[in-house]
């Protein structure tokens, strides 16, 4: 991934396949829900290298995938 703004958003995440999930997601690859999160601001100069994972759980197990999220945003 290449940034050339200050700001990286989840838009700019790329999914590369690995062994066989090429043929098992054809033409419709995980993609994120909303394209618009930020996720760093860099400066310049500043260089970013990630390699992210996905994990499905239910909130019974851990509250971080409960269905109440316990993030919130202010709307004043």
């Amino acid at each position: 991934m290449s940034v050339s703004d200050d700001s990286v958003t989840s838009g700019q995440l790329t999914f590369l396949s690995k062994g066989n999930q090429a043929e098992m997601f054809g033409d419709s690859p995980p993609r994120v829900v909303n394209p618009d999160i930020l996720l760093a601001k860099m400066r310049p100069g500043q260089h970013m290298r990630m390699e992210l994972f996905a994990q499905k759980g239910i909130g019974k197990e851990h509250a971080k995938w409960s269905a109440g999220a316990s993030a919130s945003r202010s709307l004043r």
